[in-house]
């Protein structure tokens, strides 16, 4: 009975150690694919003190150019930057970023 509790014990803790390799695989592919967007967009100054992603396109791509905000991007989330044309210079609205 021993032997057959460490057994089932011994498995257990396999199947978490599965469960936690295959969740930092997971993690790595999702770095490996945000590395691949970054690689797609530049800082820029709008105005001063007013800082977004700008969208770089690849020769063969056919995304528009478009701005990412700033904060959103340092959190690994692509949120692009809207106009609001109603006056003679744009305004820019950008998503809001919570903290936590």
């Amino acid at each position: 009975m021993k032997t057959q509790g460490a057994a089932l014990k011994a498995q257990a803790e396999q199947a978490q150690l599965a469960e936690k390799v295959r969740e930092l695989e997971e993690q790595l592919a999702a770095i490996a694919r945000w590395e691949t967007v970054v690689q797609h967009y530049k800082l820029r100054a709008l105005v001063p003190d007013v800082f977004v992603y700008e969208y770089v396109a690849p020769t063969w791509d056919s995304e528009p150019s478009h701005f990412a905000c700033a904060n959103c991007f340092q959190l690994c989330a692509l949120h692009p930057a809207q106009t609001a044309s109603t006056h003679a210079l744009p305004q820019w609205i950008l998503p809001r970023t919570v903290s936590e």
